[in-house]
């Protein structure tokens, strides 16, 4: 379950720009009798099935059949925060908890029980969530039975009307949702709050947060409860979607003798008053904490242009996407440099709007500093702003956002028959609560190429000035230091006097890498028949595995693994690795820094990311057949010919301030620093180091240890997707092919300095300095690494009863922590070390308790207490979900990754539905017997500072 805030609609990296609710007449709201695609000269996706019945209640279908055999499921009901009344504040959230807890036909806590026995997992298949104006329920049914359908609409109709609001249940998930307030009171969220009420301070959804108030969920009546369902849980104001592999037909059917007697209870409840906007000339405010980053919004709000989702308006907001695109762009190459003044920054907003219920729309200029340099990064990005508003956009910059926009585009529409049904129905839901239209992506790129003639440089900077025109904008500053109001007015008029010169025009390149000599030579090959994929082995040891599917057409996933990971950083550089996989990619090539390497990838696909595991380096992204040879160019470039500049060091090192600043502000931030290092028997290659010796480390330690690895290790290539075999392996004789030859295999994991489990019940409590009512409890049990799969699986249906026994012990019957979860990591690269363990956030006060707790429940798995029900709602959605990726590139993208260094993955992927099916009780039983022993268990609290211990 979770809380969204339909406050936000714009977003960009570094920017969240705001956008309020309209105002509306305070009278029921009742049915319209047109969908607004029948309104709208944009094309509907004629896949979808739109219909309403008699009562007002609407639904949309459509067959997918991605994943096979699947169906996904979204009931939506037109209520939020903003339809509160002051003693109600989060009861619509409350009410989402539950139709968890009970309905005329389902007992209290059978609900999800129920749907894990049919293989849906609670939070994954299951879940729903609140926001200021529409409460959504989902499920992901893993199967099309006509009984799991029927579950479905039989589970929405429950919710509908026929919620019960038991007393008794209604006290036990006041814990659960106000321990969720607990944890949502965090600097951040306290900043959004400041924030809202300086920007808008006449929107009611500015204080009316979906969370509501303590003294609300604590002490509410049942009476309000039924209140607020009564008047807003109607047909009327619902939509049901459901996508997936399925007779539409059949499930309109369904709909209508499942839903067509829904009647509301009572009047309807009026539509709220939803507030105004002022338009105001500069004003400013700032927020102090110390532990939030230092953050600027620059904005010019204003009420709003409505107009309706049509072909003209969406034509009519793409010079000004655009521009904003440019702009950002400009803004984060600035930022890459080593003497910028700010971290990160970027530019958003809209023309119009095309809900009529929206209040302001805002052009906003976002910034990150470092808390000392809030004024230059002010002063800073308002130059580019104005430059840009001054001296337009080049050509260049025009083409190189119209090539990456027709190739997005185009991928949309190549992958448009492979959507995942899911993402169907987020979609169309998405589109009816924003009031748009629900296109099919196939016809996206024409629609954009008629739009493409007027995208010029003087159109783009005329759609940034009417945006920006007409007055000064609203500054507001979040920062750990104080600020004062006239300080900010006295920078923005520095910055309004500042001189500003036309950008210097980028002279246009040609990509260096193209030639790497004579193609390898293919000495080996393989096909594995039951799985269908292709190996081979070039003369220079560099290994490649290849799999062709239709999963997600015009996707191919490339990348390779070299060794070592960070298990081979030098002992006496912590935190090397984390400076050599920021500094690596960012680096760029030889002859093109990254962001030249961005200006040359325009209208490509480019998949270029980088990430470092215990005994691997993972280098590459997804691409298309189009672009598979510029992707292989790219990727051995970096093998050859990397930069490693040192302009990303600087970038690294700013951002480090804030991290380091922030890293015991609550207590999530504190574990995230240190529970890793402590439960590895403080190794220092976990974690990161003290602040001075993280900034001790130069580029030259990263490229000597990181580049050595690079230069010799061996290599093994996986390519997954939409492509051909011939094509694939040609790309890679051009370019891997060519390289020097290769160490043959991994690197001995015999290498590695070994790693224990600590000893003794774990540390004095750590602390923290958020809320003093926020702790956490964690116990970890040292368990042993991965090589015996079947016993790694052991593990994975253990922590399932683990965490289906916390939710029942802790949420249900005690009415405590919000999300107690039990977790396992048994590693590759390291003999003998795992470990299981168990997480709940809590009131300091019951991490004792919640200790007990945990061992109650390895002590029932010791001794065989685990019945059979629970068991199956624990095994089911692991197998379901075992065939969901499956059907999925990723999933075989991580098969084959290892496929010819590690020989028994192949015999692991052919055993793991097996293993799954026969696992039974016996052995999990031997396994927390082995393993889930009380003496050896670890414990770490974490604690306010003003409490060392619980």
């Amino acid at each position: 379950m979770r809380m969204v805030r339909r406050f936000a609609v714009f977003l960009l990296p570094f920017v969240l720009i705001a956008c309020t609710q309209g105002a509306a007449p305070d009278k029921p709201a009742s049915a319209p009798s047109t969908w607004l695609y029948q309104t709208s000269d944009l094309p509907v996706d004629k896949a979808v099935r739109y219909g309403q019945l008699q009562n007002g209640m609407r639904y949309a279908l459509a067959y997918n059949d991605q994943p096979k055999k699947q169906i996904s499921m979204r009931f939506s009901i037109k209520v939020g925060s903003i339809n509160e009344a002051e003693d109600q504040r989060g009861l619509a959230h409350f009410i989402e908890h539950m139709a968890f807890n009970g309905s005329q036909n389902v007992a209290e806590g059978e609900m999800v029980k129920l749907l894990e026995r049919k293989g849906l997992a609670f939070g994954a298949d299951t879940n729903a969530s609140t926001g200021s104006d529409y409460t959504v329920y989902q499920l992901d049914l893993p199967q099309n039975s006509d009984e799991l359908i029927d579950t479905g609409l039989f589970l929405f109709r429950e919710t509908a009307d026929k919620l019960t609001f038991n007393e008794d249940a209604i006290e036990r998930e006041r814990g659960v949702v106000f321990s969720e307030y607990r944890r949502g009171e965090t600097p951040q969220s306290e900043r959004e709050k400041a924030s809202d009420a300086f920007l808008f301070p006449h929107a009611l959804s500015t204080y009316r947060n979906p969370i509501g108030l303590p003294k609300v969920i604590k002490t509410a009546p049942r009476a309000r409860f039924i209140d607020l369902y009564q008047h807003y849980y109607r047909p009327e104001r619902a939509i049901l979607v459901i996508v997936g592999d399925m007779d539409v037909d059949d499930m309109e059917a369904r709909i209508k003798k499942t839903f067509g007697d829904w009647q509301g209870t009572g009047p309807a409840g009026p539509e709220p008053k939803r507030g105004y906007i002022e338009e105001r000339g500069l004003e400013v405010a700032s927020f102090q904490h110390k532990d939030v980053a230092t953050s600027i919004s620059i904005g010019r709000y204003k009420k709003p242009v409505y107009r309706p989702d049509t072909i003209e308006t969406r034509k009519k907001k793409a010079p000004y996407a655009l521009a904003n695109a440019i702009l950002s762009r400009r803004l984060g190459e600035i930022s890459r440099s080593a003497d910028a003044g700010f971290l990160g920054a970027g530019a958003s907003g809209a023309p119009s709007v095309t809900d009529p219920d929206f209040i302001a729309m805002g052009a906003v200029m976002g910034i990150i500093t470092e808390p000392k340099q809030w004024r230059r990064g002010l002063i800073t990005v308002q130059g580019e702003l104005r430059k840009a508003l001054t001296y337009g956009f080049t050509q260049a910059e025009v083409d190189e956002q119209i090539a990456n926009t027709r190739r997005s585009l185009q991928n949309a529409a190549d992958q448009a028959d492979t959507r995942w049904s899911q993402n169907i129905a987020n979609g169309i839901l998405n589109a009816y609560t924003q009031n748009m239209v629900f296109t099919n992506p196939k016809t996206m790129p024409a629609r954009f190429e008629a739009v493409v003639p007027t995208l010029t440089p003087q159109n783009l900077v005329d759609a940034l000035r009417a945006e920006w025109a007409g007055g000064e904008p609203l500054i507001f500053i979040a920062s750990s230091e104080a600020i004062k109001d006239e300080d900010i007015r006295a920078a923005w008029k520095q910055a309004q006097a500042q001189k500003i010169v036309a950008p210097e025009k980028v002279e246009t390149q040609v990509f260096a890498y193209t030639d790497f000599g004579e193609p390898g030579k293919i000495v080996w090959r393989n096909h594995i028949d039951d799985m269908d994929i292709d190996q081979i082995r070039f003369a220079n040891n560099v290994m490649v595995n290849f799999k062709h599917t239709d999963f997600k057409k015009g996707q191919v996933l490339v990348g390779f693994l070299i060794g070592d990971g960070f298990l081979s950083q030098p002992a006496d550089k912590p935190g090397l690795w984390s400076l050599a996989d920021n500094a690596f990619v960012a680096g760029g090539l030889e002859a093109h820094t990254i962001d030249e390497l961005s200006r040359l990838a325009a209208g490509h696909t480019l998949g270029l990311g980088s990430s470092i595991s215990e005994n691997t380096i993972s280098i590459g992204g997804p691409t298309t057949p189009e672009d598979l040879d510029f992707e292989t160019q790219v990727l051995v470039a970096y093998l050859t010919h990397a930069a490693w500049r040192e302009a990303p060091l600087a970038s690294f090192y700013k951002s480090l301030d804030t991290a380091y600043q922030m890293r015991d502000a609550t207590p999530d931030s504190v574990s995230s620093w240190q529970s890793a290092r402590l439960i590895h028997n403080n190794d220092n290659r976990w974690g990161w180091p003290e602040k001075a010796q993280m900034k001790a480390l130069k580029i030259s330690d990263a490229r000597a240890w990181f580049g050595e690895i690079i230069a010799h290790a061996s290599i093994e290539i996986s390519v997954v997707g939409d492509a051909d075999k011939d094509q694939v392996f040609a790309a890679l004789a051009k370019t891997f092919g060519t390289l020097p030859v290769r160490e043959a295999k991994p690197r001995s994991k015999n290498t590695y300095r070994p790693v224990t489990f600590p000893t003794g019940h774990g540390p004095a409590p750590l602390t923290h300095k958020g809320k003093a009512n926020l702790g956490n409890a964690q116990v970890y049990w040292p368990t042993t690494d991965n090589s015996d799969a079947r016993l790694s699986r052991t593990a994975v249906l253990a922590r399932a009863v683990i965490d289906l026994k916390l939710t029942e012990r802790v949420r249900e019957k005690e009415g405590g922590a919000y999300s107690p979860s039990a977790f396992d990591s048994m590693s590759s690269a390291l003999k003998g070390y795992g470990y299981m363990g168990v997480n709940m956030n809590v009131e300091p006060e019951k991490i004792d308790h919640f200790f007990d707790v945990a061992d109650d429940i390895v002590a029932d798995l010791a001794n065989g207490k685990i019945t059979q029900d629970e068991l199956l709602r624990a095994r089911k959605p692991i197998l379901e979900m075992l065939e969901k990726k499956r059907q999925g590139n990723t999933y075989w993208y991580g098969l084959l990754s290892s496929l010819q260094s590690d020989p028994q993955t192949l015999a692991n992927a052919r055993s793991e539905r097996h293993d799954y099916e026969t696992l039974g009780v016996s052995d999990i039983q031997s396994f927390a017997k082995t393993y889930l022993q009380p003496d050896r268990a670890y414990r770490i609290s974490i604690v306010p500072q003003d409490k060392k211990g619980p």
